[in-house]
């Protein structure tokens, strides 16, 4: 199967050091704008939507798993991005876990934030089918507002401007896009395994209000990655870096000073 064409942001020079940003579930790339403005003045920062998500094409037919990590990978080779620091968030998180796996001489360093290694439970799985129903019988706009407060965290919710944000980049994935996504979501693999294979400088961030993937996830990828370090973000949500922006690119900018 082609990979599909991946719509994408950059900022910065691309002389620099480049850092991908991959953006969790159900957002787009436009999640990580306010990290292209932080760290484009020492970084090339790149930014691609994930298939089925802002201007990015599906996949013909079925949405697996697989098909978005082959996409990054491919997008990368078609960018000469060679060797480049990885930053994903949730979704975005399995995708650099797997291609991990798959192809680690591309990675330099590896920021992994409220994510993990571990694939869907069963129920992990009738929670993403039920999603589908919602989505599917009662529109994305309704959809978002139900994952908001799951997302966003208690803090994150009650802020009248994370929320809005959090709407707004919902709105820039079609429908059907959200709809495979969550059907590949249910068909990751677990990367438990090859944890101990990750030899690069990595940071692990989470939010300590995260109850989709929480500290514990995050402990594990921390025992499981020689030599990574774990940042706990206080009043931050699964989408610590919306929710606690200042607080999450502080970590990263002392982690890539000091990896």
């Amino acid at each position: 199967m082609k990979n599909p064409t991946l719509s994408y942001l950059t900022r910065g020079s691309p002389d620099r050091e480049a850092i991908v940003f991959l953006h969790p579930f159900p957002l787009s790339a436009s999640f990580w704008d306010e990290g292209l403005r932080r760290l484009s003045e020492t970084h090339y920062c790149v930014a691609p939507n994930l298939p089925g998500f802002g201007q990015s094409n599906g996949t013909p037919g079925a949405l697996y798993f697989e098909n978005m990590v082959d996409a990054f990978l491919g997008f990368l080779e078609e960018r000469g991005l060679e060797r480049s620091i990885w930053c994903g968030l949730s979704m975005g998180g399995y995708v650099a876990l797997r291609a991990m796996e798959k192809l680690p001489q591309r990675c330099a360093k590896l920021i992994l934030a409220d994510t993990q290694a571990a694939a869907d439970s069963d129920a992990d799985r009738l929670r993403r089918a039920a999603g589908l129903a919602d989505l599917r019988e009662q529109g994305l706009e309704a959809f978002l507002t139900k994952q908001a407060p799951k997302l966003l965290g208690p803090s994150g919710h009650a802020d009248a401007a994370s929320l809005k944000r959090f709407l707004e980049l919902g709105r820039e994935s079609a429908a059907e896009g959200v709809a495979a996504g969550l059907v590949a979501l249910a068909t990751r693999t677990n990367t438990l395994e090859g944890l101990g294979q990750i030899k690069v400088p990595t940071l692990i961030v989470v939010g300590e209000e995260d109850a989709v993937t929480p500290l514990a996830a995050a402990e594990k990828l921390k025992a499981g990655i020689s030599g990574s370090r774990l940042a706990v973000l206080p009043k931050a949500g699964h989408l610590s870096a919306l929710t606690q922006p200042e607080a999450f690119y502080n970590e990263v900018r002392t982690f890539l000073k000091g990896s």
